[in-house]
């Protein structure tokens, strides 16, 4: 009898269609990048599982269909429950708006209140510390016309003013006579140098200086006068004064011609206004605290 014969085994790789008898040649194939290639490509082609992609905007929830997706939302009653709180919230926002704009209004009309306030009674201490220093303080003060009157001129004054001239000799002849006196004495005081705002104790009363200072250019005017009256027991004194073309006799006429002030009725006007300035400052106080004066 024969033998049967031998069928060889087969060995082969389905991914690539490869076989062979040899089994060492399938594990070399396995090896190369043909057959990592094709591996590769199959498990690509595997089947991938689907997801749920069609969600839900307002509850947030997944449906594998569309038309589950759309029967959902016919029942979701979540849009509406956002849209009521977004609604209140919008309601809580508004209303804290319009409290705050009324808080502002408040505070401004406050501030407002306030600082007037403050204006005001600043204004009325200023006013009565004023009235308190003219009327207590100074209720002794002599009255103006008292003043002048009292007034002891000397040749020295004549003199004085034939030297500085008539502004400067009649600022100084007054401003002495004022600084000779008590302070709460005097008849005149100012509450604003710059403005020369002066108020004159006048009959007995304090009264505040009118626009024209008709009082004070009054006096200025008196005191002048009484200046010049010292013209001929001046003469008596410096008898060689009546000699023409001689020292003395120019001296005499240079201190005449300043004694006798302005030539014209304007330059006698703008004489006395600086007088009254250099006086206003000597007797400037402080009309925050009338009873300190800057002297």
């Amino acid at each position: 009898m024969e033998k049967s014969q031998k069928i060889p085994k087969i060995y082969t790789c389905s991914d690539c269609s490869y076989s062979t008898r040899n089994k060492k040649d399938l594990a070399k194939h396995y090896e190369t990048i043909k057959h990592k290639n094709n591996i590769g490509r199959t498990n690509s082609n595997e089947k991938i599982p689907e997801l749920s992609c069609f969600n839900c905007g307002h509850c947030g929830k997944s449906y594998k269909a569309k038309s589950s997706l759309w029967y959902h939302t016919k029942k979701c009653t979540s849009e509406s429950k956002i849209d009521e709180t977004k609604s209140e919230d919008y309601v809580v926002i508004t209303e804290l708006l319009k409290q705050n704009h009324d808080l502002q209004k408040q505070i401004i009309e406050i501030s407002k209140e306030r600082k007037q306030y403050i204006t005001n009674t600043t204004n009325h201490t200023k006013t009565f510390n004023l009235n308190v220093f003219l009327n207590e303080t100074c209720k002794d003060a002599i009255n103006l016309m008292d003043f002048v009157n009292s007034l002891q001129l000397k040749l020295s004054d004549f003199e004085a003013t034939g030297r500085l001239g008539y502004v400067e000799g009649i600022s100084k002849i007054i401003v002495n006579g004022l600084k000779q006196m008590d302070v709460h004495k005097r008849p005149i005081h100012c509450t604003d140098s710059k403005r020369e705002t002066m108020y004159v104790k006048d009959q007995d009363v304090w009264e505040k200086e009118n626009g024209d200072k008709s009082r004070l250019t009054k006096a200025v005017k008196i005191i002048a006068d009484k200046n010049l009256q010292q013209t001929q027991e001046w003469i008596k004194a410096h008898p060689e004064c009546a000699v023409n073309n001689t020292p003395e006799n120019d001296n005499f006429v240079n201190i005449m011609l300043a004694v006798l002030g302005g030539q014209t009725e304007e330059e006698d006007n703008k004489n006395r206004e600086k007088i009254l300035r250099n006086i206003a400052r000597e007797v400037s106080i402080d009309k925050t605290n009338p009873s300190d004066t800057i002297l």
